[in-house]
């Protein structure tokens, strides 16, 4: 098992212990109201991350695998091109994106995925804008994924289906804009 942020084996992003020092930025620490780090890799990492591609509501995405995000995390362009602007469920405030990036919440729903034979519900926090198409976090991990196998680069569903990981690794481009279409 090797570790998105710093690359040693034996722990998951989550729990990297180069990470735990990192998690909240000084100025957060005392603040009341904390922002949650829901994504912890920074945008580099990110645009070399392993992913699988898919359909969200019959939208092409390719999703990042992302170990140290709490949650699965989407664009609000996105859920609005998926659903056609369907209601969001209610989320306020914001969430750290790696370390230094805070982006507000929109909101939260639930994605009709599919990720080669694969299809599930999914939640998905609803954000104003990524950098990347969507992010499948820890939520979608323990409920939906049996085993990894980073050697063969696919995952093993828990009802045996079988998902193709791919490494992408593309230039940076700006963040999604939350205009529909």
């Amino acid at each position: 098992m090797e570790c998105f942020y710093c690359g040693g084996l034996g722990h998951i992003q989550r729990n990297c212990p180069q990470l735990h020092a990192r998690t909240w930025p000084a100025s957060t620490q005392s603040s009341r109201t904390r922002d949650r780090c829901l994504l912890a890799m920074t945008e580099f990492q990110a645009r070399r991350s392993p992913s699988v591609t898919g359909k969200a509501n019959g939208l092409e995405i390719f999703f990042l695998l992302d170990s140290g995000a709490v949650v699965s995390v989407v664009p609000m362009s996105a859920w609005c091109r998926a659903t056609g602007g369907e209601p969001l469920g209610a989320a306020r405030g914001y969430i750290l994106l790696d370390v230094r990036r805070r982006v507000r919440l929109c909101g939260q729903g639930i994605w009709s995925l599919q990720l080669g034979n694969w299809r599930g519900q999914i939640h998905v926090t609803v954000v104003e804008n990524l950098v990347v198409p969507g992010i499948s976090g820890t939520n979608f991990f323990d409920q939906f994924v049996k085993v990894i196998d980073w050697q063969a680069r696919e995952m093993t569903m828990t009802d045996g289906c079988r998902v193709r990981i791919v490494r992408e690794s593309t230039k940076p481009r700006a963040p999604a804009s939350d205009a529909p279409g």
